[in-house]
């Protein structure tokens, strides 16, 4: 992981991604970070904050919860393109014996999330340690989004439509295209982001989003789920639902139909539950 190591480092100056790879959005990314800090001891939230609090770009502060867009804040920045495969694993959905043309990256989400847990367990810096820590908050919600797990290939799409963003809806569609639609929960959080640095109306917002999911989704009823942090299972996890729910039930050019819209606000609600508990299982052992 020597090549991991040295991109690492290269991102404590600025991070670059390919601008149609925003898992979740603001809103649901800070919702992944609540639901794992609600779920820390005081020590750990103290001490996750703490770290936090050391990232910078330009004139841009966090905490934990908004250092979960950090990632997605330095999209405009061309220096790193390299490391744009960090945000999602190309598991291929192939459709009526397409011919990919070219090999999934070897370096993904799950690989680089495998590394930064260890990371964050490391005797470095404090200020290197805050951004693995931000890059795995991140990646974590990333490679639940179904999306950033499964890419289509079709004889007519060979190359992929790269996580559906290829994919295009039809007009009228809230998104332009699948993946944008997933990336914002499929309207779970209607469409909008909540506005950083966060004000107390946007706390309570975030927070409310967070107590209405878990509620929905129980860590209780989640428990072998939760224990699993082997981040290729979660990609599985998320290939499958790709191939059985997100491809299903719509077409190209489609309009999302109301059955649709619920079953993926219920899919990215439980998708997101699951983010949370597990990214709070990681800190816990690493804090």
């Amino acid at each position: 992981m020597k090549k991991a190591k040295c991109i690492a480092t290269l991102t404590l100056i600025f991070f670059s991604l390919q601008a149609t790879a925003f898992g979740w959005g603001d809103t649901g990314h800070m919702t992944v970070a609540q639901i794992a800090f609600n779920n820390l001891s005081p020590a750990q939230k103290n001490r996750v904050n703490q770290l936090a609090a050391l990232i910078r770009l330009q004139d841009k502060r966090y905490e934990f919860v908004t250092s979960a867009c950090w990632m997605d804040d330095i999209r405009d920045f061309p220096m790193f393109e390299p490391i744009k495969d960090w945000h999602f694993i190309t598991q291929q959905f192939i459709v009526n014996n397409a011919v990919p043309v070219e090999p999934p990256p070897p370096v993904n989400a799950a690989s680089i999330i495998m590394w930064l847990k260890g990371r964050i367990k490391s005797d470095e810096p404090d200020l290197k340690k805050a951004y693995y820590l931000a890059e795995l908050v991140h990646l974590v919600g990333d490679i639940h989004q179904p999306l950033h797990t499964v890419t289509r290939f079709t004889v007519e799409n060979p190359q992929g439509d790269r996580g559906g963003n290829l994919f295009l809806l039809g007009q009228g569609s809230p998104r332009k295209n699948l993946h944008s639609y997933w990336d914002a929960a499929g309207g779970r959080f209607d469409f909008t982001d909540i506005e950083r640095p966060l004000k107390s109306s946007g706390r309570t917002k975030l927070q409310n989003f967070a107590n209405k999911i878990t509620t929905d989704f129980p860590k209780s009823n989640m428990t072998a789920e939760v224990t699993n942090l082997n981040p290729l299972d979660w990609a599985k996890e998320g290939f499958t639902l790709g191939v059985n729910e997100v491809y299903k039930d719509i077409q190209e050019q489609d309009v999302p139909s109301s059955d649709y819209q619920k079953k993926a606000k219920r899919i990215s609600g439980q998708r997101i539950a699951l983010a949370g508990y597990r990214l709070a299982a990681i800190l816990k052992d690493a804090f």
